[in-house]
């Protein structure tokens, strides 16, 4: 998931389609703490996690923050 592959194929994606690709490609691509659709996504499947920022509607790679992780219900980092 944090691959540098997955990253750049989201990186200049419009935000709507990055959400649609990232469902298709098994990952949650989730902002629901953005009411404008700006600002930091998390992005996540089973095991991994990374970020993306929206800006003007384009995605971008973002760093790596592991304190502020929200993941699911049920997700375990740890395993």
């Amino acid at each position: 998931m944090r691959s540098a592959a997955f990253l750049h194929a989201l990186e200049g994606m419009p935000a709507d389609q990055a959400r649609a690709w990232a469902s298709k490609a098994g990952v949650v691509m989730d902002g629901r703490d953005l009411p404008y659709g700006e600002g930091r996504c998390a992005i996540w499947d089973k095991d991994h996690v990374a970020f993306v920022d929206i800006r003007g509607g384009l995605v971008e790679e973002a760093p790596f923050d592991p304190s502020v992780i929200d993941p699911p219900e049920g997700w375990n980092r740890d395993a």
